[in-house]
C-alpha cells in the first residue's frame, strides 16, 4: 500500500505537468490561429487588390491595344486605296464612292476592311471598272457568311475565273455564288472543289457550250457534270478537272462525233453545229444505259475509250453512268441562283461572333474617318517635317565633329610622347640624360623648335575649327528658332484639326445596336486541345480556325475526306 500511494502520487504530479503543457499548447494554437487568420486576410487583401487593379486595368489596356491595332489597320487601309488608284487610274477622291461601300460592307456584315480592300484591288486588275467592282465585291463579301465557302481570297480567283471565262456581268456574281453555295450544300462536293473545276476547265467547256454558251447556264452545266463525278468517285478535284479537260476536248472532235453515229448517238444539231457538252452527256447516258442493260461491254469499252481514253474512263463512267445526279445537281444550281445567299447571311448576322466583328470593324471605320480626316493629316505630316528637321540638325551636327577625331587623337599621342619625354630627362634617367646632353644639345634645340612649330599649327587648326563650330551652332540656333515657330504653328493647326474631329465625333452615334452584347475581347486565352490519340477536330465553319502543332511522322487528311 506504501509503494501504491508513493505511484499515485508520482502519477498526479505527472498528470498536473500533462494539463500544464496542455494548457500551454493549447495557448500556442490560439496564437497561431490568429495568425493564420491575420496572414488569411492579408491575403485576402491582396487578392482584392489584385482583382480591382485587373477590373480597372483591364478595359483601359483593351481600349489602347484596340486603337493601336486600328491605326495600323488605317495606315494600312489607305496604303490599299493608293494601290487601286494606281491600277485604275483614278485619284483617290475619285474612289471615294468605293471607299464607302467598302465601309458599309465592313460594318454591315462584320468583315475585315482591308481583306475588302485587298480583294478590290485583285478585281481591279482584271480591268473592271469601279461600278463593276461594287456588286462583286458584295457578293464576295456576302460570300463569307455562307456555310460552304472558304477564304475570301480564293472565293474572288474563282468568281474571277467564272466572269471571265463564261463572260458573265459583274451583276452576276451573287447568282454565281449563290448556285454553288446550292450545289455544295445537298451533294457530297465542296465550294472550293467547285471553284477549282471552274479555274482549271471552265474555258474548255464554255467554248463548247452550245445554246447555252454566254450564260450563267453553261456554268451550272460544268459544276453539275463534276459534282457527279465528284460525289461518285470522291477523287480530288485537280484530278477530275484534268480528266474532264481531256474528254470535253475530244468529245467535240470530228472523228469522235461520226464514230458515235454509228451506234445512234448524234451530237450535231441542223445546222451542224456542236449539240453541246451538257447534251452531249445527256445522250451519251441514255444509250450507255441500254448497252450497260444488254451487257454489251465490247461496245462500252470502244465508246469511253474514244472518248476520253483508257486513262480517263474512271471519270467518263461515272459522268455518264450517273448522269441523273448532274440533272439534279442542275437543277439545285438554277434554284441557288435565284435565292443567292440571302438565307445563310441572314443566319450569319445573328451569331454573338459576327455581331463582336461589326462592333470591332465600326471602331475601326471610326479611326479611319479621323485618321483621313484633314485636320489630322495636317497634324501628323507637321510632326513629320519638325522631325526631319531635328534629324537633319543632329546630321550635321555629326558630320562637322567627325573630322576633329583624328585631331584629337594626334593631340593625345603628343601629349603623351610629351610625358615620357618628361619621365626620361628628369625622373630615374636624368642622370643618365643629363651626361648625355652636352653630346646632343643641338638637337635637342632642333627637336624644340619642331615641338613649337607643330604646336603652332595645331592652334591655328583649332582657330579654324572653333569659328567653324561657332557658324554651327549659330546655324542650329537658327533652325532650333524656325523649328519653334513651326511647332507654333503645328498647335495651332492641331487645335483646329482637334476641333474638326469633336465636331465629326458629335455627329456620330455614341452607341452600337448590338443586341445588349458590348465591348470587345481578344485574345482571352482557352484550353489547348490535344490530339495526339487522333480525334476529330471540334468547331464549325470551313476557314482555317483552329491552330495545330504536328509531329513527324504523323499524318492528317482533308475536311472532305474525313
Amino acid at each position: 500500500f506504501s509503494g501504491l500511494a508513493s505511484a499515485a502520487n508520482s502519477f498526479g504530479k505527472a498528470q498536473a505537468k500533462v494539463q500544464s503543457q496542455t494548457n500551454a499548447t493549447n495557448s500556442s494554437l490560439s496564437k497561431q490561429n490568429a495568425l493564420l487568420g491575420n496572414l488569411a486576410g492579408r491575403f485576402g487583401s491582396v487578392a482584392r487588390q489584385a482583382i480591382a487593379f485587373g477590373l480597372i486595368s483591364r478595359p483601359i489596356y483593351d481600349l489602347q491595344r484596340a486603337f493601336t491595332g486600328a491605326v495600323k489597320d488605317a495606315v494600312a487601309f489607305e496604303k490599299e486605296i493608293v494601290k487601286i488608284s494606281q491600277v485604275t487610274g483614278k485619284t483617290v477622291a475619285q474612289l471615294s464612292d468605293l471607299q464607302a461601300e467598302i465601309n458599309r460592307l465592313s460594318t454591315e456584315l462584320g468583315i475585315s476592311a482591308n481583306e475588302l480592300a485587298e480583294t478590290s484591288r485583285i478585281i481591279a486588275q482584271t480591268g473592271r471598272s469601279a461600278a463593276e467592282i461594287k456588286p462583286i465585291l458584295e457578293a464576295l463579301s456576302r460570300s463569307t457568311l455562307a456555310p460552304t465557302f472558304g477564304r475570301i481570297t480564293d472565293t474572288t480567283e474563282g468568281l474571277i475565273a467564272a466572269l471571265g471565262q463564261f463572260q458573265l456581268n459583274a451583276s452576276d456574281s451573287e447568282a454565281i455564288l449563290g448556285s454553288l453555295n446550292a450545289v455544295s450544300k445537298n451533294f457530297a462536293v465542296e465550294a472550293e472543289d467547285l471553284i477549282s473545276v471552274i479555274r482549271r476547265t471552265g474555258g474548255v467547256f464554255a467554248q463548247a457550250a452550245g445554246d447555252t454558251k454566254g450564260t450563267i447556264d453553261a456554268l451550272q452545266e460544268l459544276t453539275a457534270i463534276f459534282t457527279a463525278v465528284r460525289s461518285t468517285t470522291r477523287e480530288s478535284a485537280d484530278t477530275i478537272a484534268a480528266g474532264l479537260r481531256t474528254i470535253f476536248s475530244r468529245i467535240q472532235r470530228r472523228s469522235t462525233i461520226s464514230f458515235l453515229k454509228q451506234f445512234g448517238v448524234d451530237l450535231e444539231d441542223a445546222q451542224g453545229r456542236f449539240v453541246g457538252i451538257f447534251p452531249a452527256f445527256d445522250q451519251l447516258s441514255q444509250k450507255l444505259e441500254v448497252l450497260i442493260k444488254q451487257g454489251d461491254a465490247i461496245t462500252l469499252s470502244a465508246i469511253a475509250e474514244e472518248l476520253g481514253g483508257i486513262r480517263q474512263i474512271g471519270k467518263l463512267l461515272p459522268a455518264i453512268a450517273e448522269f441523273q445526279k448532274a440533272r439534279d445537281a442542275f437543277e439545285v444550281a438554277q434554284q441557288g441562283a435565284v435565292s443567292g445567299l440571302e438565307g445563310d447571311v441572314d443566319k450569319g448576322l445573328q451569331t454573338i461572333s459576327n455581331r463582336v466583328d461589326r462592333v470591332k470593324q465600326s471602331f475601326s471605320e471610326l479611326i479611319r474617318t479621323l485618321f483621313a480626316s484633314a485636320g489630322f493629316q495636317e497634324s501628323f505630316k507637321g510632326f513629320l517635317t519638325v522631325t526631319e528637321n531635328l534629324l537633319q540638325t543632329f546630321t550635321k551636327i555629326v558630320d562637322t565633329i567627325q573630322p576633329i577625331i583624328p585631331l584629337l587623337t594626334g593631340l593625345g599621342t603628343l601629349k603623351l610622347g610629351q610625358a615620357l619625354t618628361g619621365f626620361v630627362t628628369g625622373g630615374g634617367l636624368g642622370k643618365i640624360g643629363g651626361a648625355a646632353s652636352t653630346l646632343t644639345g643641338q638637337a635637342a634645340v632642333q627637336a624644340t623648335q619642331q615641338n613649337t612649330s607643330a604646336t603652332n599649327q595645331t592652334n591655328q587648326i583649332l582657330t579654324r575649327i572653333n569659328t567653324q563650330i561657332a557658324n554651327l551652332f549659330s546655324s542650329i540656333s537658327a533652325s532650333f528658332s524656325q523649328n519653334v515657330n513651326q511647332l507654333a504653328n503645328l498647335i495651332q493647326i492641331n487645335n483646329a484639326g482637334f476641333n474638326n474631329i469633336n465636331r465629326l465625333l458629335a455627329t456620330r452615334p455614341t452607341t452600337v445596336p448590338i443586341g445588349g452584347f458590348g465591348g470587345i475581347r481578344k485574345s482571352s486565352g482557352g484550353r489547348i486541345l490535344g490530339f495526339n490519340r487522333g480525334g476529330i477536330v471540334p468547331g464549325t465553319g470551313n476557314g482555317d480556325t483552329v491552330p495545330a502543332m504536328l509531329e513527324a511522322g504523323e499524318f492528317v487528311i482533308k475536311k472532305s475526306s474525313v
